[in-house]
Protein backbone atom coordinates (compact mmCIF):
# COMPACT_ATOMS: atom_id res chain seq x y z
CA UNK A 1 0.00 0.00 0.00
CA UNK A 2 0.73 3.28 -1.07
CA UNK A 3 0.75 5.02 2.63
CA UNK A 4 -0.74 8.23 3.09
CA UNK A 5 -2.00 8.22 -0.82
CA UNK A 6 -5.20 9.16 -1.67
CA UNK A 7 -7.53 9.08 -4.59
CA UNK A 8 -7.21 13.07 -5.15
CA UNK A 9 -3.18 12.28 -5.45
CA UNK A 10 -3.98 9.80 -8.22
CA UNK A 11 -4.41 11.84 -11.73
CA UNK A 12 -7.71 10.88 -12.67
CA UNK A 13 -7.43 11.78 -16.44
CA UNK A 14 -4.32 9.72 -16.82
CA UNK A 15 -6.05 6.60 -15.58
CA UNK A 16 -9.11 7.19 -18.19
CA UNK A 17 -6.62 8.01 -20.50
CA UNK A 18 -4.70 5.15 -20.28
CA UNK A 19 -7.87 2.61 -19.84
CA UNK A 20 -9.15 3.38 -23.26
CA UNK A 21 -6.24 2.13 -24.70
CA UNK A 22 -6.20 -0.46 -22.58
CA UNK A 23 -9.90 -1.66 -24.12
CA UNK A 24 -9.46 0.10 -27.33
CA UNK A 25 -6.48 -2.60 -27.93
CA UNK A 26 -8.79 -5.53 -25.94
CA UNK A 27 -6.83 -6.39 -23.29
CA UNK A 28 -9.68 -4.89 -20.93
CA UNK A 29 -12.83 -7.32 -21.32
CA UNK A 30 -15.80 -4.95 -21.12
CA UNK A 31 -15.76 -0.65 -20.94
CA UNK A 32 -13.45 0.76 -18.72
CA UNK A 33 -15.25 1.75 -15.33
CA UNK A 34 -16.48 5.47 -14.87
CA UNK A 35 -15.82 5.63 -11.27
CA UNK A 36 -12.54 6.14 -10.30
CA UNK A 37 -12.54 3.70 -7.79
CA UNK A 38 -13.86 0.42 -9.32
CA UNK A 39 -11.34 1.40 -12.63
CA UNK A 40 -8.16 1.20 -9.81
CA UNK A 41 -9.58 -2.03 -8.23
CA UNK A 42 -10.25 -3.44 -11.96
CA UNK A 43 -6.90 -2.42 -12.55
CA UNK A 44 -5.04 -4.15 -9.61
CA UNK A 45 -3.95 -1.01 -8.18
CA UNK A 46 -6.45 -0.76 -5.43
CA UNK A 47 -7.12 -3.37 -3.36
CA UNK A 48 -9.12 -3.74 -0.16
CA UNK A 49 -10.04 -0.25 -1.08
CA UNK A 50 -5.89 1.03 -0.55
CA UNK A 51 -4.07 2.37 -3.04
CA UNK A 52 -1.33 0.33 -4.15
CA UNK A 53 2.25 2.07 -4.78
CA UNK A 54 1.90 0.77 -8.66
CA UNK A 55 -0.84 3.05 -8.63
CA UNK A 56 1.42 6.56 -7.96
CA UNK A 57 4.04 5.08 -9.91
CA UNK A 58 1.56 4.63 -12.74
CA UNK A 59 -0.98 7.63 -12.58
CA UNK A 60 0.60 9.84 -9.63
CA UNK A 61 0.68 13.84 -9.35
CA UNK A 62 3.24 14.11 -7.56
CA UNK A 63 6.58 12.17 -6.70
CA UNK A 64 8.35 14.02 -4.48
CA UNK A 65 9.30 13.59 -1.64
CA UNK A 66 8.57 10.03 -1.19
CA UNK A 67 8.58 8.83 -4.75
CA UNK A 68 11.56 10.25 -6.57
CA UNK A 69 12.67 6.80 -8.58
CA UNK A 70 9.51 8.22 -11.11
CA UNK A 71 12.32 10.11 -12.91
CA UNK A 72 14.28 9.69 -16.32
CA UNK A 73 17.59 11.53 -17.30
CA UNK A 74 17.54 11.27 -21.16
CA UNK A 75 20.83 12.50 -23.17
CA UNK A 76 22.03 12.67 -26.67
CA UNK A 77 25.58 12.39 -26.76
CA UNK A 78 28.35 13.91 -29.49
CA UNK A 79 30.24 10.66 -30.21
CA UNK A 80 30.71 7.26 -28.70
CA UNK A 81 31.34 8.84 -24.98
CA UNK A 82 29.95 10.96 -22.62
CA UNK A 83 32.61 13.74 -22.70
CA UNK A 84 30.21 16.40 -24.37
CA UNK A 85 26.59 16.17 -25.04
CA UNK A 86 24.28 18.10 -27.44
CA UNK A 87 21.17 17.99 -25.50
CA UNK A 88 19.87 16.31 -22.18
CA UNK A 89 16.28 16.22 -20.30
CA UNK A 90 15.15 15.20 -17.20
CA UNK A 91 11.63 14.45 -16.01
CA UNK A 92 9.66 13.09 -13.50
CA UNK A 93 6.10 11.91 -13.44
CA UNK A 94 3.87 9.11 -14.05
CA UNK A 95 5.73 5.60 -15.91
CA UNK A 96 3.58 6.24 -19.55
CA UNK A 97 3.77 9.72 -19.33
CA UNK A 98 8.28 8.64 -18.96
CA UNK A 99 7.67 6.23 -22.15
CA UNK A 100 6.00 8.69 -24.53
CA UNK A 101 8.29 11.40 -23.26
CA UNK A 102 11.15 8.85 -23.88
CA UNK A 103 10.31 8.26 -27.27
CA UNK A 104 9.55 11.53 -28.15
CA UNK A 105 13.59 12.18 -27.35
CA UNK A 106 14.51 9.02 -29.33
CA UNK A 107 12.58 10.40 -32.48
CA UNK A 108 14.47 14.07 -32.12
CA UNK A 109 17.60 12.42 -31.96
CA UNK A 110 18.06 9.29 -33.60
CA UNK A 111 18.91 9.42 -37.39
CA UNK A 112 16.20 8.49 -39.64
CA UNK A 113 17.95 7.46 -42.83
CA UNK A 114 15.75 7.46 -46.02
CA UNK A 115 16.81 6.96 -49.90
CA UNK A 116 14.37 8.49 -52.82
CA UNK A 117 13.45 5.07 -55.47
CA UNK A 118 12.92 5.39 -58.81
CA UNK A 119 9.23 5.43 -60.12
CA UNK A 120 8.05 5.94 -56.02
CA UNK A 121 6.18 9.03 -54.71
CA UNK A 122 7.17 8.79 -51.33
CA UNK A 123 10.80 8.50 -49.60
CA UNK A 124 11.23 5.01 -48.09
CA UNK A 125 12.27 5.42 -44.65
CA UNK A 126 14.72 3.14 -42.24
CA UNK A 127 14.80 3.87 -39.03
CA UNK A 128 18.30 2.79 -37.68
CA UNK A 129 16.26 1.31 -34.74
CA UNK A 130 13.15 -0.90 -35.76
CA UNK A 131 10.68 0.67 -33.88
CA UNK A 132 9.58 -2.00 -31.96
CA UNK A 133 12.76 -2.64 -30.65
CA UNK A 134 13.20 1.25 -29.54
CA UNK A 135 9.82 0.76 -27.56
CA UNK A 136 11.20 -2.87 -26.21
CA UNK A 137 14.25 -0.94 -25.03
CA UNK A 138 12.21 2.13 -23.57
CA UNK A 139 9.46 -0.19 -21.55
CA UNK A 140 12.38 -2.58 -20.38
CA UNK A 141 14.34 0.38 -18.71
CA UNK A 142 10.75 1.82 -17.19
CA UNK A 143 9.15 -1.92 -16.39
CA UNK A 144 12.70 -3.94 -14.69
CA UNK A 145 13.23 -1.47 -12.65
CA UNK A 146 12.94 -1.91 -8.88
CA UNK A 147 10.70 0.86 -7.67
CA UNK A 148 11.24 -0.01 -3.80
CA UNK A 149 14.27 1.27 -4.25
CA UNK A 150 13.95 5.29 -3.79
CA UNK A 151 17.39 6.59 -5.70
CA UNK A 152 18.50 6.54 -9.22
CA UNK A 153 16.68 7.37 -12.55
CA UNK A 154 15.95 5.98 -15.38
CA UNK A 155 18.94 6.85 -17.72
CA UNK A 156 18.81 6.84 -21.27
CA UNK A 157 21.84 7.68 -23.58
CA UNK A 158 22.00 8.18 -27.53
CA UNK A 159 25.43 8.21 -29.10
CA UNK A 160 26.20 8.41 -32.73
CA UNK A 161 26.66 4.24 -32.69
CA UNK A 162 24.31 3.46 -30.09
CA UNK A 163 21.65 3.72 -27.42
CA UNK A 164 22.10 2.58 -23.95
CA UNK A 165 19.15 2.59 -21.69
CA UNK A 166 19.66 1.33 -17.93
CA UNK A 167 18.03 1.70 -14.57
CA UNK A 168 18.19 0.97 -10.91
CA UNK A 169 17.71 -3.22 -10.45
CA UNK A 170 18.74 -6.47 -10.83
CA UNK A 171 17.90 -8.78 -13.73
Amino acid sequence: PAEGITLKDIDHEEVHRIAGVIVSEGNLVGPAEKKLERLLDRLGVRVNGEILRAAVILFGKRFLPDFPQCEIMMARFNGTDKTEFMDQKSLRGPAFKLLEEAQIFCQRHLPLPGKIVSGELRRQDKPLIPPLALREILVNALIHRDYSIAGGSIHLAIFDDRLEGWSVGRL
